[in-house]
């Protein structure tokens, strides 16, 4: 078997990346050693299968197999009741509603502070880090949300629906209003 500098070679050929000096170096190496010179062979034939693929078509009935799998995988999550989806959609819409403020905020929050680079630079960090902390927060709400959904759906939308209040409960807890409130 070839070195690891001769196997470079032969792929650097393989690959047309040779330099002048470096193919003479592979074309004296495979005058003087056959096993050396059947080995870039054989990399040469395989070489030329991958460039030149079968042009070979699926029978038609696997084509007709695959969609009628699909449709039935489809009809069998259709089965959703209609009240369920409903109730899906309006959890995320209650979720979309109590996010927007938020967002809106911190838009809000970065814009006046732009015409002031000092504010500016103040407040990016902590907007940064209040939407990531609830991005964090609703992506493991959704975790959980998707993992109950299969045994109890309704629970899963419960779930969704209390999203809003969870977050207004948590930027309440980070600005501390909480505490104002008690005292």
């Amino acid at each position: 078997m070839a070195d690891q500098r001769v196997l470079e070679l032969m792929q650097s050929a393989l690959d047309n990346n040779l330099t002048p000096e470096a193919e003479q170096e592979l074309l004296s190496i495979l005058q003087t050693d056959q096993e050396q010179a059947a080995e870039f062979d054989a990399q040469r034939q395989v070489d030329a299968m991958l460039q030149t693929p079968p042009h070979v078509r699926a029978p038609r009935r696997l084509a007709l197999t695959i969609m009628a799998r699909l449709a039935q995988t489809l009809q069998a999550e259709d089965k959703q009741s209609a009240i369920t989806q409903a109730q899906m959609q309006v959890a995320v819409q209650l979720v979309t509603v109590a996010t927007m403020p938020l967002l809106v905020g911190a838009g809000y929050l970065l814009l006046n502070a732009k015409s002031d680079p000092e504010a500016f630079e103040t407040m990016l960090e902590p907007v940064a880090a209040m939407l990531m902390m609830v991005v964090d927060v609703m992506t493991v709400m959704l975790d959980e949300v998707q993992a109950v959904y299969e045994q109890d759906p309704e629970l899963a939308v419960a779930m969704l629906a209390l999203m809003p209040t969870a977050l207004l409960l948590l930027v309440k807890r980070v600005l501390g209003i909480d505490d104002e409130l008690q005292d």
